[in-house]
């Protein structure tokens, strides 16, 4: 069966991202263009390591260790353990 592709928002609603978090940095989830086109005005999550991966341009990093949580406004994010099917170690949030 063919995929259909996902809703993807307009500019307008992408320069009020406020938060974007990134469990793994596989081709099919991190994007670089969706990163530019997004903006330097959200803060990005993401998981030890990982910061290195984005181009320079102001961009707010939060590198986030296990167990690791961060507030933005009234929102808690917190990162917990999981493992890759492929045994490539990942950064869920909750």
């Amino acid at each position: 069966a063919r995929r259909e592709p996902g809703f993807w928002p307009e500019a307008e609603q992408l320069s009020q991202t406020r938060a974007v978090l990134y469990s793994h940095l596989h081709y099919d989830h991190f994007n670089k263009a969706d990163i530019e086109a997004i903006g330097n005005q959200a803060e990005y999550f993401v998981g030890l390591g990982s910061a290195e991966y984005f181009d320079q341009g102001g961009y707010t990093i939060n590198e986030m260790d296990w167990y690791a949580s961060k507030t933005l406004g009234e929102t808690t994010i917190h990162s917990v353990p999981a493992h890759h099917f492929n045994g490539r170690i990942w950064v869920p949030f909750l």
